[in-house]
């Protein structure tokens, strides 16, 4: 008696296992190459056009803030206490400006200035550190009544320079001639220069400072210029470090 071929329980196990495991087992196809090409080159496109943003950004900014032959910087160019009195005028410029429009049209005077304790033109501490200077008012013409200058003489040249501060307001006088008038712009109504006392203008000999310097009778710019004064440009602590590591400006 023949004995008939089966399938054992162990066996059907196996084959169970076999068929649940093929069932589990998915077939991932690569993406195509295509897409994986077209991603890298929008990256790409988006690097650069940020990158080349950035640089015309720099660029402008570095053109709006070049110096020019007869300016100098207000925090590189200046010894600390030149800094100090450079940065009371800036602020007293912005006074005196107001006072203008509030007061009908009209100029604060020296005394003016010292009784609003304004400085640098207070008689304090820091004022005497800082050489001293001696300020005096000049109105160029009874008609330019939106034109005035302010000029600080230092009583101590080896310790700073003199100062000279023009306003020119927004609008001007009737009758005013505009030959005679500061070329400013409209955005500007305020410019400092600086004089420094060892140049070779006024002083035969350089190493004795000359004090007795002229108060100017014109602020037209080229007529400052010639007599050896230069204008302040009133770059921060930060706009200095990035100008001398020829980055951009904010």
């Amino acid at each position: 008696m023949s004995k008939g071929i089966g399938s054992s329980p162990e066996k059907d196990k196996r084959n169970s296992a076999v068929m649940r495991s093929k069932e589990a087992i998915q077939i991932v196809r690569p993406a195509g190459t295509r897409y994986e090409s077209m991603y890298l080159c929008l990256a790409m496109l988006v690097v650069i056009l940020v990158s080349g943003t950035a640089i015309l950004h720099r660029t402008r900014s570095d053109e709006q803030k070049v110096l020019l032959d007869y300016q100098m910087s207000g925090y590189g160019d200046l010894n600390s206490f030149e800094q100090g009195t450079f940065n009371d005028l800036y602020a007293a410029a912005l006074e005196i400006d107001a006072y203008h429009d509030e007061n009908d049209e009209k100029w604060p005077s020296i005394r003016e200035l010292e009784d609003q304790f304004i400085p640098p033109f207070i008689h304090d501490q820091a004022w005497k550190k800082r050489g001293k200077l001696l300020w005096t008012q000049k109105v160029p013409n009874v008609k330019y009544t939106h034109v005035a200058a302010y000029m600080g003489k230092t009583s101590d040249p080896e310790v700073s320079g003199s100062f000279l501060l023009v306003m020119s307001h927004r609008h001007r006088a009737e009758g005013d001639n505009k030959s005679e008038a500061p070329d400013f712009h409209e955005d500007q109504p305020f410019r400092i220069w600086y004089y420094n006392h060892k140049s070779r203008l006024y002083s035969k000999r350089p190493r004795h400072p000359q004090r007795n310097i002229p108060f100017p009778d014109s602020f037209i710019i080229q007529n400052l210029i010639m007599k050896g004064w230069k204008e302040v440009v009133p770059y921060k602590g930060e706009d200095e470090i990035r100008r001398l590591n020829g980055e951009g400006y904010d």
